[in-house]
């Protein structure tokens, strides 16, 4: 047994878009267990844009945004830097000791990725579902139960899709 753990440190915004208010539990910024079976913890953002998460027991986490929380507008997340490292990406190992430094940046200019399916007889597939994830292997297993970097959308009527705040990187679409 270990004891529970705070991880603390501050939000940034890399962007021009108004800035959404700050000082709730709210807007989705959170830690996301590896195995995805634990329940996800919320971190608390104060007005002058410090964060922390208390209570987290020891495990590897990614620090992650789940827009459909409270979305924050334009922004999504860019990184969550800790030590030089990208715990959005990487895991945070949390082994019982607090966690201090966390540095969340935000950006206005995330990558979209949108199309159309069509058929072999160039017909608009509006019944399609679009798959997008990265093309490195290592990046399919341990991600958390909302990987960032696996996407999925819906076609439209007239066969369009849409896959809006998509990490950089390279990615298969199928």
């Amino acid at each position: 047994l270990q004891p529970a753990s705070r991880v603390s440190g501050r939000v940034d915004f890399s962007g021009t878009a108004k800035r959404p208010s700050l000082g709730s539990s709210g807007h989705g910024l959170r830690l996301d267990p590896v195995d995805g079976h634990f329940e996800r913890l919320s971190f608390q953002i104060e007005t002058d844009g410090t964060i922390s998460a208390t209570g987290v027991p020891a495990g590897r986490y990614f620090v992650r945004l789940d827009s459909s929380v409270t979305p924050m507008g334009a922004w999504t997340l860019k990184s969550a830097m800790l030590a030089g490292r990208d715990v959005s990406d990487v895991p945070l190992t949390i082994a019982g000791a607090d966690i201090t430094g966390l540095v969340v940046t935000f950006t206005d200019r995330a990558a979209v990725l949108a199309g159309t399916v069509r058929s072999v007889q160039s017909v608009s597939d509006e019944a399609a579902t679009v798959l997008v994830f990265p093309t490195d292997r290592a990046l399919w297993f341990d991600y958390g139960a909302l990987p960032r970097r696996l996407r999925t959308a819906r076609t439209g009527r007239t066969g369009e899709f849409f896959i809006p705040a998509l990490p950089a990187g390279e990615y298969y679409v199928i």
